[in-house]
């Protein structure tokens, strides 16, 4: 979901994500799996997901 005044620049993938109100997200970017809070900037190259490397599970705090 991209919420209101978000921005999602060139060749971006976005999979299972939510950009809130006003989050940006710069160009050649991945978000995986992620929730951006309001007026979040990520800049260019950006990668993000939940992936472990130990098998475990992602917990949220």
């Amino acid at each position: 979901m991209v919420g209101p005044v978000a921005h999602v620049g060139h060749s971006i993938e976005v999979k299972n994500s939510v950009l809130t109100a006003s989050a940006s997200v710069g160009s050649i970017s991945y978000v995986g799996d992620s929730v951006l809070g309001r007026a979040v900037n990520f800049g260019a190259g950006t990668n993000v997901a939940n992936l472990r490397h130990n098998d475990k599970n992602v917990r949220r705090a």
